[in-house]
């Protein structure tokens, strides 16, 4: 305080002002405030200006960027391998603020608009998720979408997906199987999710599929019984759908029968296995039944089983997935096996041991490559030596040139077991043991190629092993998968050229840095493939 007194008085401007000073002040004031909002008014003006350069520019710039340079068919073969990348990606349940690939593009300008809509690859697939909850409900779906989406895609064939992902829910796509019917003609693979109801009635009417090659039907009940009585017809009028009869190329069949808690899954079976299709030219035929009670309670095997009899001379792929146990008994009651002249790959997939077992030696497979059996979801753990001899008869009866053998959870055989089939098929290429519970010292000794006089080696010809099993049997043999994997890459300093893959992983076991290292070593020597 005393230094503020201390300072001189400024005495330039007086305490008091005249009247006079105040006018001229305030006249002064008055002035500068008017250039103030004049000189605002100029820099607002020349920020518009600057603004509408910079647009101009900015347009000029587009004019003049590479892409505008392209022709259309080359920028739209770009959209094409863009969509190509785009539906690779992995799924999720769609919601309403995602956009198909298709309709992003054609939201850019107005000239990708033209040309993605110019397109008619980007327009050849419709996929329609239904769901009342995070997904797409019918009421957003305007039918002439539809219309308009299926005309862009010109004469070339189509491939349609409608789903429905709650069975229980009231949804009734109706209307968007009605606008299916005028491009039948186009149709080349056809996947359906939806009730049986809406099914029959889409198949009632008379309808035409020149180009058919793929069907893919999920089907189930409503949980509304009442209702469901009052629309499914009855068997002899399920014979009149004979729609998919005059669909001369059609290749591939898949049925899956998803069996609610509430739906009669006997009657639900019987009348799909009613509808005909022309099973003497299928090449591939997969079948599942998910029922979340007895799943083998399927009543009548006749329909079920005449159309895995009618196929069974053209078909090349068969998947079963939960096969009743009816159809065992049905095939106890064939003379002699069914052939299968044709198949190729063979999957049983969630299958009780003994009609698996039953299934197996009922069977004659002279032509198959691939042989998978999986347990994943159902599946004993007690060992039994029957089902590796029932493998073993299969082989000898079928005299096939099996290249694949995938195990997923089969834990009927133990490793001498495994080893046993093993010695019968010199022609395995690729072999998958998953969650077997294997000895893995007595499987690598036995995979061990050994070259001694007098000792057959066992798949000599294996060029992929695929191991995944809990952990290594007994601790620290580990030693020995890398003597198999030396055994059958390199001889006398010289590299084979058979094996060439390698899939390693024990889920309760920590593979050792050694180990990891000398196989690292080797199969970077060799130039092959490995995971750990």
């Amino acid at each position: 305080m005393a230094q503020y007194l201390l300072q001189p008085r400024i005495e330039a401007i007086p305490l008091y002002l005249s009247p006079d000073d105040t006018s001229f002040l305030k006249t002064q004031m008055s002035s500068i405030e008017i250039e103030v909002t004049r000189l605002e008014i100029q820099i607002s003006q020349l920020k518009c200006q600057l603004k509408k350069k910079k647009e101009n520019l900015a347009f000029m710039y587009n004019i003049l960027a590479p892409v505008r340079q392209l022709p259309f068919e080359l920028l739209s073969n770009i959209f094409i391998e863009y969509y190509s990348l785009a539906i690779k990606r992995p799924r999720t349940i769609p919601s309403r603020k995602s956009l198909k690939p298709q309709l992003l593009l054609s939201q850019i300008c107005s000239t990708w608009r033209q040309v993605a809509f110019g397109t008619p690859r980007l327009w050849c697939e419709l996929r329609i998720l239904l769901s009342p909850k995070g997904g797409i409900s019918l009421p957003d779906i305007d039918t002439m979408m539809v219309d308009s989406w299926l005309a862009r895609s010109g004469s070339l064939p189509l491939h349609i997906l409608i789903a429905q992902w709650h069975p229980n829910s009231s949804l009734a796509p109706q209307n968007l199987l009605n606008r299916l019917v005028p491009f039948c003609n186009r149709l080349q693979s056809l996947c359906l999710a939806l009730p049986l109801q809406c099914l029959l009635s889409f198949l009632g009417k008379q309808l035409a599929f020149p180009v058919l090659n793929k069907i893919d039907l999920t089907l189930f009940q409503n949980a509304n019984k009442s209702e469901f009585s009052d629309v499914i017809p009855s068997f002899p009028q399920c014979r009149r759908f004979t729609t998919f009869l005059n669909a001369l190329q059609l290749r591939t069949v898949k049925l899956n029968l998803s069996c609610s808690a509430y739906s009669n899954s006997s009657f639900l079976a019987q009348t799909v296995f009613m509808i005909p299709l022309p099973l003497k030219q299928l090449h591939s035929l997969h079948l599942e039944l998910r029922d979340p009670g007895d799943y083998y309670s399927l009543a009548d095997a006749r329909s079920y089983f005449e159309l895995l009899r009618n196929c069974q001379h053209t078909v090349v792929e068969c998947r079963f997935v939960r096969c009743p146990a009816w159809l065992c008994d049905a095939l106890l009651k064939v003379s002699g096996s069914m052939v299968f002249p044709a198949l190729k790959v063979l999957c049983l997939e969630q299958w009780q041991e003994e009609n698996e077992a039953r299934f197996i030696q009922h069977i004659t497979v002279p032509s198959l490559v691939t042989l998978r059996i999986d347990h994943s979801d159902y599946g004993g753990d007690d060992p039994s030596d029957s089902f590796s001899r029932h493998l073993i008869a299969l082989h000898t009866r079928s005299s096939a040139s099996l290249s694949t053998l995938e195990l997923i959870r089969v834990r009927l055989m133990c490793t001498e077991d495994i080893l046993s089939v093993l010695v019968v098929l010199p022609t395995l290429k690729h072999l998958k043991l998953n969650d077997c519970n294997l000895n893995t010292k007595l499987l690598m000794r036995g995979l061990h190629l050994c070259d001694s006089e007098g000792q057959t080696p066992i798949i000599s010809k294996l060029e992929s092993l695929h191991l995944v099993d809990f952990e290594v049997i007994p601790k620290g043999c580990e030693n020995c998968i890398v003597d198999m994997v030396e055994s059958r890459t390199v001889v006398n300093g010289d590299s084979r050229a058979c094996f060439s893959t390698l899939t390693l992983a024990y889920r309760h076991h920590r593979i050792t840095e050694t180990m990891i290292t000398r196989l690292n070593d080797l199969l970077l020597h060799l130039n092959l493939k490995a995971k750990y």
